[in-house]
């Protein structure tokens, strides 16, 4: 891995909490073009990559929308809170 693809990584894994966060406000999903829209324009080359990678690890699901696009909601899994690990 190139330092350029490691630093892009880490920037995604920075965005995935910040989509997380704002699917979590939405229960009933949203669509792909308006969690796009609330991003910074520096972020959105990332933001495709953020959403594939929380639908590959299973907490956000993509479903058809009655418009033909594509809405995303977190899965009731992805919805509980994390536990923490406990503190030593």
């Amino acid at each position: 891995m190139t330092d350029r693809t490691a630093a892009e990584a880490a920037h995604v894994r920075r965005m995935v909490p910040r989509i997380r966060r704002m699917l979590a406000d939405a229960p009933e999903g949203v669509a792909r073009a308006a969690l796009r829209r609330k991003l910074n324009s520096r972020e959105k080359h990332l933001y495709d990559a953020a959403l594939d990678l929380l639908v590959a690890v299973g907490d956000v699901v993509a479903l058809p929308a009655a418009s033909g696009g594509t809405r995303y909601r977190l899965t009731e899994s992805a919805r509980q809170p994390q536990s923490e690990p406990p503190s030593r």
